[in-house]
């Protein structure tokens, strides 16, 4: 999720663009969330993905895939960050077992890590959107008790929302696999 006013936010159908910041060249970044965007045309969304992040990655690295490219930057002076580490706010879409007492157990769940919930919205579903949902992930529970919301969380680590989701992923009222990705330059 990015703000409309991102230039991420206009990218759009097969366009590909990776944004990122420099700790040496942010100096005159101001309000901007990165120093450096790469824009183009891709060949589709997974293989794109995994190709453009595979070659900064071996950039960072000082990889020998682009030896004999000029660098402006010795090899080996770059340190990838542990994904881990990354810290943000979080989107978290859950599909629920619908019943008392859940979302208490998903917040003191996501507290006893000390991540804090910004909002949780449970929005009123037709009887056909449930049907759609229910029937695209092959549930077998009465539409009445399939329960779809969404969570913010407020700053966290990857690894605390991986700890957390490990830790409900053994819950019986979770239905679906959580959905769940940063949301992009929120404080």
């Amino acid at each position: 999720m990015v703000p409309r006013d991102n230039i991420l936010a206009s990218i759009d159908g097969a366009t590909n663009a990776v944004c990122f910041a420099g700790r040496s060249s942010s100096g005159g970044r101001g309000e901007r969330d990165c120093d450096y965007v790469l824009v183009g045309p891709g060949a589709g969304g997974g293989p794109t993905a995994v190709a453009v992040l595979g070659d900064v990655c071996e950039l960072a690295r000082g990889g020998r895939k682009f030896s004999g490219a000029p660098s402006l930057i010795p090899p080996g002076t770059l340190k990838i960050q542990s994904d881990d580490e990354i810290d943000g706010s979080f989107y978290l879409r859950l599909v629920v077992r619908d019943r008392a007492g859940i979302v208490g157990d998903i917040g003191r769940t996501f507290g006893r890590i000390g991540v804090n919930i910004s909002e949780i919205w449970q929005m009123r579903h037709t009887e056909e959107e449930v049907r759609w949902l229910a029937q695209s992930y092959k549930l077998k529970q009465k539409l009445q008790e399939v329960l779809p919301f969404v969570m913010t969380l407020e700053r966290a680590t990857v690894r605390q929302m991986r700890k957390a989701l490990d830790s409900l992923s053994n819950r019986d009222y979770i239905l679906v696999d959580p959905v769940w990705f940063p949301i992009w330059g929120a404080k």
